[in-house]
C-alpha cells in the first residue's frame, strides 16, 4: 500500500491537498482513493506517515483547532481495513504559531518534523526538529542543529531503517535550484585509547609491559608498551557503548588494572589512562597480624580476613609463585618451634587453597626462631593482642633479638616484642608460573569445533562501502582500509618503520637494492613482500604490497587482497566483517 498527497489544481478554484493511497496490482498499481480523515474535504491535509502496522497516521493540516498555521495532526484506527478515527492534535509541545510539517515516524518511534514556529528556535525557515514520546506524550522537540538545518528551508527527512543515514530535502545556497535533496549520514563515533607506563618507585618509563584490553563485548586485544613507555589501542578497537577492563603486566612488577567505558560518551573521544607498577620487593612481606593460641597453628576465623589482600594480589598476578614464611619467637615449647611454623606456614596455605589459588603457585615455610625480625617502619604493638590492650612503640630498624628483648625493662614491653617475632609473611619466588595441562583419560570421541566468532573481526564502516580494521603485519598490529577498487598498498612511512625495527630487509623488496634511490628513498611503486599477514585467525604469507605515499591508515587492502584470506561477507549495520569456513560447528 502506499499513501501520498496530491493537490489538485483547478483553473479559478480553490481545491485542498488531500492524502491519497493505493494498493499495489501486479507491476502497477490500482486506481488511488482519497484518505478520508475529516468530513469536510476543504481542509487540507498532506505529508502521510504510518506505523508498520498502518493503524496510526501522522500528517500536517490546516484544520480548526489548531495552534498556527499547519499543524501535526494523527488518526487512529483498530484495523487497517478499517475507516481511521477522529484525528487529533498533538499539541502545543509539538505545534506553534507558524507551520509544522512534513511528520516522519522512525521505525524506533521516534518522530520528526520542520517547524518555523517561534517556540521552536531555529536558524531560519523550516528546521528540522525529533521528538521522542515520554509514555502517553511526546517529550521536548531538538533542532538537528548544523549541518542538517541551515538558514533556508529544510524538510520531509527519512531514514534507510535503522541506520543513521537517510535523506531530506532543503532550498539552502548552494543547491541545483530550488528545493534540492541531500543525503546525509551520522559518523559513527570513533574512540582510542593510550597511556604510559611507569615505575612506581622511580617514575621511569616501562618498555615492554603487556597490556591487555577485555571488552564487555567478549573482544580481548593486547598490545606492549614501545621505546617511549606507551601502549595504544586505535579506532577499531574501542568501540562506542563498551567498557572496558586493562591488565598491565611485567616481569618483575605487580601487575595492575584499570577500566575505562565509552557507555554514555556522545561526542569522539582519545581516552588517556597512564599506570604506574609496584616492582616486587626483594624482601619479604609481612602480613596483616595474625594470632595463633600457643603452642598452636589453626588459623582462626578471626584472622582469615587478614590474607584477603595477599588473595587479591595473587589473583591479579596469576603467574607470581610465593613462599608462605612463618616466624615464632624464641621462646621453648614442648614441640620444636621449627615444626610450629611449618605448620602454621602450611595452615595459611591449605586456606589459600580453598579459595582457588593453585597449590602449584604456593611454598610452606616455617623458619622457627632462626630470623628475628628487623622493622622497616616504627611499629605500634598492642599488648594483650585485643581490645583490652596497650600500646607500646618499637623505632623503624630496631632487630628484635632476644638480646635486645632482655634489655627491656618490664614484661609488657618484652611480651609485645615477642609478639612482632611471630609473624607471617611471603616472598615472590618467581614469576613465571603456567599451570600444568589437565589430563583427562577418559575422554573420548574428541570433536575439534570451531568458534564462528573466531571469524569475526570488528571494522569502522567508512561509507561508500569502504571500512577499517585491524591487521597484523611481520609481527606488526596497525590498522588498515579496505577498499573495493584496490590492491595492496603500504604507506611510504610505515615501511620506513619496519626497516628501522627490522621486521624488513632490503631482500624483502621484489627489485632488492633496486626498490631504493640513492638517499636510500624508495622509489616509485616499489613492490614489498609481506612474509605474514593476520586479520583475526587468517593468515596470508609471501603476499606483494605496493609502497605509496599518503596513505592513512598505513595499509589499503582491496578485494582480491581480501578474498585470499578466504571467503567474506561485510555486515555495516553490525561493524563485521566476516570469514565463512565451509563445514564449522558453531559453538552452543
Amino acid at each position: 500500500m502506499i499513501y501520498f498527497t496530491r493537490c489538485p489544481v483547478v483553473k479559478k478554484s480553490k481545491m485542498g491537498c488531500q492524502i491519497y493511497y493505493a494498493k499495489k496490482q501486479g507491476k502497477g498499481w490500482a486506481p488511488p482513493d482519497t484518505l478520508k480523515l475529516f468530513d469536510d474535504m476543504g481542509i487540507a491535509v498532506g505529508h502521510p506517515s504510518l506505523d508498520d502496522e498502518e493503524c496510526t497516521i501522522y500528517f500536517a493540516s490546516d484544520a480548526p483547532g489548531g495552534y498556527g498555521g499547519k499543524d501535526i495532526w494523527v488518526a487512529k484506527r483498530s484495523k487497517r481495513t478499517k475507516p481511521f478515527d477522529k484525528p487529533v492534535n498533538l499539541g502545543p509541545s509539538i505545534n506553534g504559531s507558524g507551520d509544522e510539517m512534513f511528520p516522519y515516524l522512525r521505525d524506533d518511534g521516534s518522530l520528526y518534523y520542520s517547524s518555523n514556529s517561534y517556540n521552536h528556535p531555529g536558524m531560519g525557515g523550516l528546521d528540522i526538529f525529533k521528538t521522542i514520546k515520554e509514555g502517553d506524550k511526546w517529550g521536548k522537540s531538538e533542532n538537528l542543529k548544523y549541518p542538517m538545518n541551515s538558514a533556508g528551508d529544510d524538510f520531509a527527512i527519512i531514514f534507510k531503517g535503522a541506520k543513521e543515514e537517510g535523506y531530506f530535502s532543503s532550498n539552502r545556497k548552494g543547491g541545483k535550484g530550488d528545493d534540492d535533496i541531500y543525503s546525509f549520514y551520522i559518523p559513527p563515533l570513533v574512540f582510542t585509547l593510550q597511556g604510559v607506563v611507569r615505575d612506581d618507585s622511580t617514575k621511569q618509563i616501562i618498555v615492554g609491559a603487556n597490556v591487555k584490553l577485555v571488552g564487555s563485548d567478549g573482544t580481548v586485544v593486547e598490545d606492549s608498551t614501545d621505546a617511549t613507555g606507551t601502549y595504544k589501542f586505535g579506532k577499531t578497537q574501542i568501540l562506542e557503548n563498551t567498557s572496558y577492563e586493562l591488565t598491565v603486566s611485567k616481569s618483575g612488577y605487580f601487575s595492575t588494572k584499570g577500566r575505562e567505558t565509552t557507555v554514555g560518551l556522545r561526542n569522539s573521544k582519545d581516552l588517556i589512562h597512564d599506570f604506574v607498577l609496584i616492582p616486587i620487593p626483594p624482601v619479604p612481606v609481612v602480613l596483616p597480624d595474625i594470632y595463633y593460641d600457643l603452642a598452636k597453628w589453626d588459623l582462626k576465623p578471626q584472622y582469615q580476613d587478614s590474607l584477603n589482600g595477599l588473595i587479591q594480589t595473587l589473583n591479579e598476578n596469576p603467574r607470581i609463585v610465593i613462599e608462605l614464611a612463618s616466624h615464632t619467637d624464641s621462646r621453648p615449647i614442648p614441640m620444636t618451634n621449627d615444626t610450629l611454623s611449618q605448620r602454621r606456614a602450611q595452615s595459611v596455605v591449605n586456606y589459600l587453597i580453598e579459595k582457588g589459588i593453585n597449590p602449584g603457585r604456593l611454598v610452606a615455610k616455617g623458619y622457627g626462631a632462626h630470623v628475628p625480625r628487623t622493622l622497616d617502619r616504627d611499629r605500634i604493638v598492642m599488648y594483650p593482642p585485643n581490645e583490652k590492650g596497650k600500646p607500646y612503640p618499637f623505632a623503624k630498624g630496631t632487630q628484635i633479638t632476644d638480646e635486645y628483648i632482655k634489655s627491656l625493662k618490664t614484661k609488657e614491653l618484652k611480651e609485645a616484642a615477642h609478639q612482632l617475632n611471630r609473624r607471617t609473611e611471603f616472598s615472590i619466588l618467581r614469576d613465571d608460573f603456567v599451570p600444568e595441562a589437565s589430563q583427562d583419560t577418559n575422554a573420548q570421541n574428541v570433536v575439534v569445533v570451531i568458534n564462528p566468532n573466531d571469524n569475526i573481526v570488528t571494522i569502522l564502516p567508512g561509507g561508500a562501502g569502504t571500512f577499517e580494521a585491524r591487521c597484523v603485519v611481520n609481527g606488526m598490529s596497525m590498522d588498515f582500509k579496505y577498499d573495493a577498487a584496490e590492491n595492496l598498498q603500504i604507506s611510504v612511512e610505515m615501511a620506513k618503520q619496519m626497516l628501522t625495527d627490522r621486521r624488513i630487509t632490503k631482500s624483502d623488496f621484489k627489485e632488492k637494492d633496486g626498490a631504493f634511490n640513492e638517499d636510500g628513498s624508495f622509489k616509485e611503486n616499489a613492490i614489498l613482500v609481506l612474509k605474514k599477514m593476520v586479520i583475526g585467525t587468517k593468515k596470508l604469507e609471501n603476499v606483494e604490497a605496493t609502497v605509496v605515499a599518503g596513505l592513512n591508515p598505513p595499509i589499503l587492502i582491496g578485494s582480491k587482497v581480501l578474498t585470499k584470506f578466504g571467503e567474506y561477507s561485510v555486515d555495516e549495520e553490525k561493524r563485521q566483517l566476516i570469514f565463512d569456513i565451509p563445514g564449522a560447528v558453531p559453538n552452543k
